[in-house]
């Protein structure tokens, strides 16, 4: 849900996937199978400057896509955005600035 107080908004989640492979017709795992969890989370806030019209708003957001490989894949990024919204909320139009970092395990030889 969303929380929205004197022109502040504020919301965030969370997602947890589980990665468990079935078993082959002979109860074996495939080759290079193995359970692991993807995790990510958000949190962002805004604040109507000018209300029902201008609004700046921010997000910072991490993703992990597989938790047995460390740090290879993992994502962060913050954005920060200022929108505009017409005809009551009906039409809006946003510029934003994406930070993104993307990180990168031990190298493979």
């Amino acid at each position: 849900g969303e929380l929205k107080v004197a022109g502040f908004s504020f919301t965030g989640g969370w997602v947890l996937i589980d990665y468990s492979p079935d078993l082959g017709a002979n109860n074996e795992l495939p080759p290079f199978s193995t359970d692991f969890n993807s995790e990510g989370w958000y949190i962002q806030g805004g604040y109507m400057v000018l209300p029902h019209l201008v609004e700046l708003a921010a997000r910072y957001e991490q993703y992990d896509s597989n938790d047995q490989i460390e740090d290879n894949g993992d994502v962060s990024a913050f954005t920060g955005a200022l929108n505009v919204y017409l005809l009551d909320h009906d039409v809006k139009s946003s510029l934003e600035y994406v930070s993104r970092t993307e990180d990168h395990g031990a190298e493979l030889s």
